[in-house]
């Protein structure tokens, strides 16, 4: 057994060495230490057990202990004191959490700086999240651009049909398989092994019997449809279960440890996997089942790619008391999920009854127009804002809380504003004139749904804190009143049904906004000045367009004259507005492209 000063010695070693990195994360850092002294000490192993190795723990704690007192007397911006409070360093602290600490440190000559760097790594970090997620949305939706007119070619409306007829049945088994413990998870320890270890058995389980309820209903379907091809069909979708089991777990390991891109690369490679298998049965002639394929591959490949990244195995620990907490988390997000189903279920049918299936089909179409310019923003920034959330405290979780909100105000409002101005324009002109009530419920809804997709960062506070029945409520509730709202349309006409819709997603914002707990998330004062602002300084903008849309016609050189003047106006009175909060951005911006080139 070595000894406190040993161990001291291995770390500081191990920990000069990795100057090489230039700009490292802690967790790096002191994985390479963990690995040197794997090398010096063969016994080392059995520290991650606390029940085998509490005396071996203490010792190396004390010598992690005495590593970090030495480099933090020799820097002056942050306090021994504070920083032994945010890591935790205690005798009760178990080997592999302190290896895994978020902290950022540099090595220059020996020595540690922190301070400024310690934000400009974490915001290194979180921006790369943020890059890889958005390069990643980009990637799927060129993919999908390729990859949908040559299927589309290469099988029938009948190979659809019955994709169509086995497909919802899947997303609602593994909804509820899922059991929301995947986004629970990431908020715990690594350290804590029985319930990791818990959570995967009882995962794979739960996805296997799951899968075998896939199988059976293919035979309901096929005899309820005729086609005789969902059996088989059925089976084959069914693999997808266990690959999600496989999955959730390793992703919440990733999530929790803050690097996303992993994450981030196994979707590109799933994605691209799925394509290639899908596109290559299309051409052999494999009709639905070149659907399935791509969709089985993708799950695979994915799986594969986050266990590897994850590096960590089950063990073979059972008690299923430690996902009390969890399970009653993961039933509120099951509530979300299923409740959001159901209603847009209910919603189509009720639209289409109500309607017809052209205004249907109008209101379809630019609901996806909607989502997806929205969600192309905010999905992201969603990912690495809860990856960061789950691993600091509440004081910079408000801050950055803040900032990510007036972001996509500041990205998301003005698009919204200059898109309802001209969209009955330009969609038409894009898709056809059969589409120009399509572009009416965009202008309608668009503004709506983006200050909705500011709100979610606030939902996801409330998942870090583990107050999801809050969320549950406002969804449930939310979704009830766009089902009532679309039942109206017996007394109403389809643009009062619209706007109602809209107002739903306003309510949902200030609702999940509301109810976050004061101290958890960005003042709730702080964020309506910053929504205030943005609002007033793109309607001035919008206005400007309006006029130049009104007294021009030259299509898309006009277009472009609107977007380019209304941006100016735009943030001109967006910087007189928040010249000092812009100002503060700004320069944190520079620092982390300064922290950038350096790396």
């Amino acid at each position: 057994m070595a000894t406190v000063d040993e161990y001291a010695s291995i770390l500081s070693d191990a920990i000069v060495k990795s100057r090489m990195t230039g700009f490292a994360g802690r967790s790096e850092i002191y994985s390479c230490a963990r690995n040197t002294i794997h090398e010096h000490f063969r016994n080392i192993g059995s520290l991650s057990d606390r029940r085998s190795g509490e005396r071996e723990i203490a010792l190396l704690n004390t010598a992690i202990r005495v590593v970090e007192e030495g480099f933090y007397s020799r820097q002056r911006s942050v306090s021994t004191a504070a920083k032994g409070r945010q890591m935790g360093l205690n005798s009760d602290v178990s080997t592999e959490a302190l290896l895994q600490t978020d902290s950022v440190t540099t090595v220059t000559g020996g020595e540690f700086e922190t301070g400024n760097v310690q934000s400009r790594g974490k915001s290194k970090q979180f921006i790369a999240n943020v890059g890889a997620g958005t390069l990643v949305n980009i990637i799927r939706v060129s993919l999908q651009l390729v990859t949908l007119p040559v299927l589309a070619r290469l099988l029938t409306p009948s190979d659809y049909g019955i994709y169509a007829l086995a497909l919802p049945t899947v997303s609602l088994f593994i909804i509820l398989a899922d059991g929301g413990l995947g986004a629970s998870l990431a908020r715990e320890s690594e350290n804590n092994r029985i319930l990791w270890s818990t959570a995967f058995w009882t995962l794979l389980a739960t996805c296997c019997l799951m899968g075998v309820l896939v199988c059976c209903s293919g035979f309901i379907l096929a005899s309820v449809s005729g086609e005789q091809t969902l059996v088989g069909l059925m089976a084959l979708l069914s693999a997808s279960l266990p690959l999600l089991a496989f999955s959730i777990v390793a992703d919440a390991r990733l999530i929790r440890r803050g690097n996303l891109l992993f994450h981030c690369g196994a979707d590109l490679c799933g994605l691209l996997t799925g394509a290639a298998v899908g596109l290559t049965c299309a051409f052999h002639g494999g009709g639905a089942w070149s659907l399935a394929a791509q969709y089985v591959s993708s799950l695979a490949v994915r799986a594969l790619i986050l266990n590897i990244a994850a590096r960590a195995r089950p063990h073979f620990e059972f008690d299923i008391s430690t996902l009390s907490g969890h399970l009653s988390i993961g039933g509120w997000l099951i509530v979300m999920r299923v409740s959001d189903t159901v209603g847009k279920i209910i919603e189509n049918s009720l639209f289409g009854r109500l309607f017809g299936a052209d205004l249907l089909g109008s209101y379809t179409l630019a609901f996806q127009l909607v989502r997806f310019s929205c969600e192309s923003v905010t999905n992201p920034i969603l990912s690495a804002f809860y990856s960061h959330a789950v691993r600091h405290d509440a004081s910079e979780i408000a801050r950055i809380h803040l900032f990510l909100s007036r972001l996509i105000l500041v990205i998301l409002v003005p698009f919204a504003v200059f898109m309802s101005i001209i969209a009955p324009k330009i969609l038409p002109s894009v898709l056809g004139g059969q589409w120009d009530h399509a572009a009416g419920f965009v202008r309608i809804l668009l503004l709506p749904y983006a200050i909705a997709g500011a709100s979610w960062l606030s939902g996801q506070i409330l998942l870090r804190n583990g107050i999801v029945a809050r969320s549950a409520f406002i969804t449930v509730s939310v979704n009830l009143f766009r089902v009532i709202a679309i039942a109206s349309g017996i007394w109403f006409d389809v643009v009062v049904i619209a706007w109602l819709l809209a107002i739903s997603f306003v309510i949902q914002a200030v609702a999940v906004t509301v109810v976050v707990p004061d101290g958890a998330g960005a003042e709730k004062a702080a964020l309506l000045r910053n929504f205030v602002s943005i609002l007033l300084s793109a309607s001035v903008a919008g206005g400007i367009v309006y006029a130049i849309d009104s007294f021009s016609s030259l299509g898309w050189p006009t277009y472009g004259a609107e977007f380019c003047v209304g941006g100016l106006v735009y943030f001109s009175c967006l910087f007189a507005l928040l010249k000092k909060t812009l100002r503060g951005d700004f320069q944190a911006l520079m620092g982390i492209i300064a922290a950038l080139k350096k790396a």
